[in-house]
């Protein structure tokens, strides 16, 4: 796996860190990536992560690519910290044909983000 390497622009994190995350609660991560293209050819997805704690999806706007962390109040709570790490995946195909052919392929990251220090921290009344 690669840390950014098969892009010409490199995969950084461009919002604060550690993200705070609030227990129950969601929190948006900017990150560098090379296009708006890059979010349509590839899926981001959380490798090992604690539990409870989710990529909800991923998004363009205006300042680039942000991508969603939730947390499960019920299963992490206020205090847990640690280190994210977001794999970068090929999108699956569109064509259902080719969907069904590589349902049972293993997928293999081309990149991963940089590490995403992360605290769950409480929810704001």
């Amino acid at each position: 796996v690669t840390t950014g390497q098969a892009f010409r622009t490199p995969l950084r994190i461009l919002g604060p860190v550690p993200a705070q995350i609030p227990a129950g609660g969601s929190t948006r991560v900017r990150i560098g990536v090379p296009s708006r293209a890059f979010l349509e050819r590839f899926q981001l997805e959380l490798s090992e992560s604690p539990e409870g704690v989710v990529l909800q999806g991923a998004s363009w706007n205006r300042a680039g690519a942000e991508i969603v962390l939730h947390s499960d109040a019920a299963k992490v709570k206020p205090g847990l910290a640690g280190n994210l790490i977001v794999a970068v995946l090929p999108a699956p195909p569109q064509d259902p044909n080719q969907q069904r052919a590589q349902a049972n392929r293993r997928r293999v990251p081309v990149s991963v983000l940089p590490a995403i220090p992360f605290d769950i921290v409480e929810a704001a009344p």
